[in-house]
């Protein structure tokens, strides 16, 4: 009985750790620091591909302090409500983070033309734009 019992334990512990692994397959991270005007943040840039397309997009801004990401997300809001291309993106703001987020018709109304754009066509622009792609 125990052998059965340890047996079907690592069967799953294999199969979740498959999914999570395949899961990671379909993820292209891109992170890089930057400094614009006296202000630091730290960019983290998820997108999540299906069917080889862009099917999700999280970018998160990591601030020096909550102040900042609160003026950060308040240009950033009027900005994106001025702009039919992005009134879709959803985005929050928790201390020191700002979060936007994109579905893939969202993505697909502000890329136009790069819609279609292959995961190595993005790590390559990701990376020309100094990020570092995972």
């Amino acid at each position: 009985m125990k052998k059965t019992l340890k047996a079907l334990l690592l069967v799953a512990f294999m199969l979740v750790t498959l999914l999570a692994l395949t899961g990671c397959g379909d993820k292209l991270v891109a992170t890089r620091e930057t400094e614009e005007m006296g202000v630091k943040m730290e960019e983290e840039i998820e997108v999540s591909f299906k069917d080889d397309k862009v099917n999700k997009v999280k970018m998160t801004y990591t601030f020096d302090s909550k102040e900042q990401a609160e003026a950060m997300k308040s240009l950033l809001s009027l900005g994106m409500s001025m702009n039919e291309e992005t009134a879709n993106f959803d985005i929050k703001q928790s201390g020191k983070k700002i979060i936007m987020e994109a579905d893939a018709k969202a993505y697909a109304e502000m890329a136009g033309d790069d819609v279609d754009i292959s995961k190595d066509e993005l790590r390559e622009q990701f990376e020309d734009q100094g990020y570092t792609v995972k």
